[in-house]
């Protein structure tokens, strides 16, 4: 999100480019360079960020796509009808109707974008065709989806639209990492070249012969590509930041007539991110479009579930597809490929939440038939950065069965990035600092697990910190509450925290077991203590039901101990890791699994 942030601060900053014309005209023209796209996305995190929206969302693209297909094959084979007519006889007619045949265009823009859509389309469920489905039905429609959108592809004439396919499906192939799939993906994908470029097959096919320029490098319609390309260069030599969002093309056309940039054509996206923003501009973008396109490929290329894999894959190969064929075609920025990429992407990066959702029916499943709920309440003021720095390490644990819950104490400084930046949480937003006792109340009144996880914000957990808390609660059901091990950060393997003595009648005061001393494996052994660490505790909801919520005078002395020492067993201290953050000097915890 912060790469698509960057990118439109860029573009809104070419607001005061002296070489813009009109603030209308940026108006009209920054909505499919920057603005939808850096509003879908969190409009998307917020509300359409499960599996089953993603599942949802394959479904309707690919019903508008089919229906998109058969009503270009109906243009093809019974004709335009009258309004269809009426678009073509205003300028199109000399672009899609070509040796005195129809490019087809359904009812897109015009046939590129029809074209391209439809090999986007065409990618995306070939990929998926290829990979587990719940049902066969499932796979033929795939299969089908797939089959007719290549055909839509091809129907429009739109050379650069193969290019969407080819690449979609070779950076699949490199993606699966399976030399099973890459190595006969090489095989198909060279025989295919090698047939367009090579060899006169198909030729008498109007829709072959078409695709077969886009590889003819002494084509005139790439030559005259070329050539405005020079003239821009030229021009863009002395204006770095370009010559204004909405001067170029079509707006350009609108909004200053007669301009250089109004008349020269540019056919490709990036052309016209160069023409408008500029030499900085276009570096930004390409940085941005490399960065996502890195992030989620490392990613996808280390992912084990065959299933989401295949699934995100399909939405990587399309992505990339479009991303490698924008350089031919204005196809990123236009409606409704560009909003299909958006959505696309959030899902990709929801990737990881998806992953450890998955793992609830794969994780202990010996041990754990039926994983309890555990809910994690927190409470951030004034750290947003550091709560969520929590919440990354919690995206990453194996115990798949929880839910968070993120308490804000009315921070002084803006909490939002929390919720924007990890929108699989339950955020609640506390009108008054309520402290310790206050702020977990709240998050108490929202949990719905069986187990309820008091975790302080300055947290980072390993990935199996979960499981024997867990088990040893549900091996003991009069256990009330227990708590882990801690390991000071700046110092590791020197122990915090290892339960704790009883209070001293006399002082008031207690010390924690093992403080100060090196963690060599003599404090694993599960134990009774007299209180639990505030830090990181788990009761079970029966405790709360019994005894009631915490008192609020409990503001923040005396955290540690409250609830265990209200409730009628000791709490059991399992293997973890704690550490200090010297800048902030706050303990920043790490939970670790029972060695």
């Amino acid at each position: 999100m912060t790469a698509v942030l960057i990118w439109f601060a860029y573009t809104v900053f070419e607001i005061v480019n002296p070489e813009a014309r009109s603030f209308e005209a940026w108006f009209y023209a920054a909505r499919g360079v920057s603005l939808y796209f850096v509003s879908t996305i969190p409009l998307a995190l917020i509300l359409l960020y499960k599996e089953e929206d993603l599942d949802k969302f394959i479904n309707i693209w690919f019903g508008l796509s089919l229906f998109a297909t058969f009503w270009g094959i109906k243009q093809l084979t019974l004709g335009t009808d009258f309004a269809e007519e009426r678009w073509l006889e205003s300028g199109a007619r000399k672009t899609h109707i070509l040796f005195g045949k129809l490019r087809v265009f359904s009812f897109y823009s015009d046939a590129g974008q029809f074209g391209a859509a439809q090999a986007h389309t065409g990618v995306v469920a070939g990929i998926l065709a290829m990979g587990p489905t719940k049902t066969k039905r499932r796979k033929y429609f795939y299969i089908f989806t797939c089959l007719l959108s290549l055909y839509g592809m091809a129907i429009s004439g739109t050379r650069g639209a193969m290019f969407v396919a080819i690449t979609g499906f070779a950076i699949y192939f490199l993606v699966s990492n399976n030399m099973k799939i890459i190595l006969p993906g090489i095989i198909f994908g060279a025989l295919a070249f090698g047939m367009l470029k090579y060899t006169n097959i198909g030729q008498q096919n109007d829709q072959i012969r078409r695709m077969r320029t886009g590889l003819d490098p002494n084509d005139a319609s790439l030559m005259a590509r070329l050539e405005n390309q020079q003239k821009l260069k030229v021009y863009l030599a002395s204006r770095p930041i370009g010559g204004g969002i909405g001067s170029a093309g079509s707006w350009g056309q609108r909004f200053s007539p007669g301009t250089f940039l109004a008349t020269t054509p540019l056919d490709s996206w990036y052309v016209k991110i160069w023409a408008e923003s500029g030499i900085i501009g276009l570096t930004i973008y390409i940085g941005m479009l490399l960065f996502l396109l890195g992030n989620r490929f490392i990613f996808l290329f280390k992912l084990k579930d065959p299933e989401l894999k295949f699934k995100l894959a399909a939405l990587y190969g399309g992505f990339f597809g479009i991303c490698f064929a924008s350089y031919g075609n204005q196809i990123f920025g236009q409606f409704p490929t560009g909003s299909v990429i958006y959505l696309s992407l959030v899902y990709l990066f929801l990737g990881e939440t998806f992953v450890r959702k998955r793992s609830l029916n794969k994780t202990n499943e010996s041990e754990f038939p039926l994983l309890p709920l555990v809910s994690i309440i927190s409470i951030n003021y004034n750290g947003a950065r550091v709560t969520c720095a929590m919440l990354e390490s919690l995206k990453k644990i194996s115990y798949p069965n929880i839910e968070v819950i993120i308490v804000d104490n009315a921070s002084k400084e803006d909490p939002s990035l929390i919720a924007n930046e990890h929108p699989w949480i339950t955020f609640i937003r506390s009108k008054e600092n309520l402290g310790f006792a206050g702020g977990n109340n709240l998050g108490l009144m929202e949990a719905r697990g069986k187990y309820l996880l008091l975790l302080n914000n300055d947290t980072e957990v390993d990935t199996g910190f979960l499981e024997p808390m867990v088990k040893r609660m549900e091996e003991d059901p009069s256990i009330g509450a227990v708590s882990p091990k801690i390991i000071f950060h700046h110092s590791p393997g020197i122990i915090q925290f290892a339960g704790f003595n009883p209070i001293n009648p006399y002082t008031g005061r207690g010390t924690a077991i093992g403080n100060g001393q090196k963690d060599d494996g003599s404090f694993n052994t599960s134990m009774p203590t007299s209180r639990a660490h505030g830090a990181a505790m788990m009761i079970s909801r029966k405790v709360v039901e019994e005894i009631g919520l915490m008192a609020d005078l409990f503001f923040f002395i005396m955290k540690k101990w409250i609830i265990v020492k209200e409730s009628k067993e000791p709490a059991i201290p399992f293997g973890m890791k704690q550490s200090q953050q010297s800048i902030i000097k706050n303990p920043f915890l790490q939970a670790k699994e029972v060695l």
